[in-house]
């Protein structure tokens, strides 16, 4: 049906624009129901209603929405100190973790068999082999903005150093392990994403959500120049898998391949910024580093 101002008045519906192109309207009705309206350029109105019960139904037919980003970056060359190197490496390297420290982060000090377990079974998926000794640490990470709302998270992340061929420069490997969602922005758009994701507070067994699944690795390397200078490079990657029933996917506001491309775009800001603020922290300290050596 046509939608018009004193309807969308009458019926308190709450308009949501994403973009120049598309808008939301959602409406919250009673009980199990849920309902939204897809408002397009072209004078094209659909409409949708979906029960707890439909969900439960569909669980069996997933969607998955795959939103990844990596980025490489590398530092100027700068002064060797073959010596001291390694040193400046083990007290230096939360800045890559934390956005060049803008970013609070802290050691995570007891670390049970269970969390071991984990961080083994981690490095299998992201293709690392785990170190006898490592570090769990965790970071409130940036936000990550979507079309009406932001998303932050406690990541716990594990960090072990790597010896290189030689067996004597060391080398740093951060794995995401898991994390603490929060997501903040207009409440019919929060509802959304906790039906998509799973994180549903109400009764995430019956709730006819998803479930999201995350990768992050960044490895930490150097290389010695013919100049007798040092360049430090890090490499890392994020894949946030989400998946959910796909009758769900009536609810939103833009096809899978657009949404993912969104995703992923706003996950690649955030990793840019990010990265860039950590490698120029690092780069910083490290010049101060070879001055006072």
């Amino acid at each position: 049906r046509l939608l018009t101002l004193d309807s969308i008045i009458k019926e308190k519906l709450v308009l949501i624009r994403l973009d120049d192109a598309t808008a939301i309207i959602v409406r919250f009705l009673p009980s199990e129901f849920s309902s939204g309206f897809i408002i397009s350029p072209h004078g094209q109105n659909f409409r949708t209603t979906t029960t707890t019960t439909q969900l439960q139904a569909a669980k069996k037919n997933q969607v998955t929405l795959t939103l990844g980003a990596s980025v490489n970056t590398e530092s100027s060359s700068l002064p060797y100190k073959a010596e001291n190197i390694n040193a400046f490496l083990q007290d230096n390297w939360g800045l890559l973790i934390s956005a060049g420290g803008k970013r609070p982060w802290e050691p995570i000090t007891e670390v049970t068999d269970e969390l071991r377990q984990q961080w083994i079974q981690q490095c299998e998926i992201l293709g690392i082999t785990p170190a006898t000794d490592f570090t769990l640490v965790s970071v409130t990470t940036g936000g990550i903005s979507f079309p009406g709302l932001t998303l932050t998270s406690l990541a716990k992340i594990g960090v072990q150093q790597k010896n290189k061929e030689d067996d004597t420069d060391i080398t740093y490997e951060f794995g995401l392990l898991g994390d603490t969602r929060e997501v903040k922005g207009l409440p019919p758009v929060v509802w959304i994403y906790k039906k998509l994701t799973g994180d549903d507070d109400d009764d995430k067994s019956d709730s006819g959500g998803g479930n999201t699944g995350q990768k992050s690795l960044t490895s930490v390397t150097y290389r010695i120049n013919d100049d007798d200078t040092v360049t430090f490079r890090t490499e890392t990657f994020l894949e946030i898998a989400v998946s959910f029933p796909s009758l769900l996917m009536k609810i939103l506001p833009t096809s899978k391949e657009k949404a993912e491309k969104q995703g992923r775009n706003a996950i690649q800001k955030v990793l840019d910024k990010d990265v860039s603020a950590a490698m120029d922290a690092f780069e910083e300290a490290y010049r101060a580093f070879a001055t006072n050596a």
